[in-house]
């Protein structure tokens, strides 16, 4: 893999009290790996909580994954966290914003398998083609009953 700009990592739920599970720690250390190799500088973190919970966690998505990262030795100011986004359409949106504002064009999004597939066509038609695009999917960190109720969700 060439050296890319940044990467993105999309959140996988965080619980009401600010801790991440297993899933979403598979997210953040698949990029802390990246960066800690220097096959990336830079890290985006983004999600706030999902638009399918009614609470509001202590700490969003993007905090607790940054929280994980910087535990395992990426360092804090390699990243920003994106706290804003509920969906992955959003996700998208948000870290546009960020990768415009730092002139960014090539970029890796990690998220999960189940969930690659969405990810990769909404963020290919919320960035266009200006951007280089790339996506990594994790190790999955579900049970077989989580991960069956998750890809029928994702249907």
């Amino acid at each position: 893999m060439k050296k890319i700009d940044v990467i993105i990592v999309l959140g996988f739920d965080v619980t009401q009290d600010g801790q991440l599970p297993d899933e979403g720690k598979s997210r953040a250390q698949a990029a802390a790996e990246l960066v800690l190799s220097g096959k990336c500088n830079k890290i985006v973190f983004s999600g706030d909580v999902s638009h399918l919970h009614d609470y509001k966690p202590r700490k969003s998505e993007a905090e607790s994954m940054k929280d994980y990262a910087v535990s395992i030795g990426v360092k804090e100011n390699d990243i920003i966290a994106e706290s804003t986004s509920r969906n992955t359409y959003e996700n998208a949106v948000y870290c546009k914003k960020i990768i415009d504002a730092h002139k960014w064009r090539s970029i890796l999004v990690i998220t999960s398998k189940f969930h690659v597939e969405r990810a990769d066509f909404l963020f290919k038609n919320v960035f266009g083609s200006m951007y280089n695009l790339e996506f990594q999917t994790c190790q999955n960190r579900l049970s077989s009953q989580e991960l069956e109720l998750i890809t029928q969700m994702e249907r």
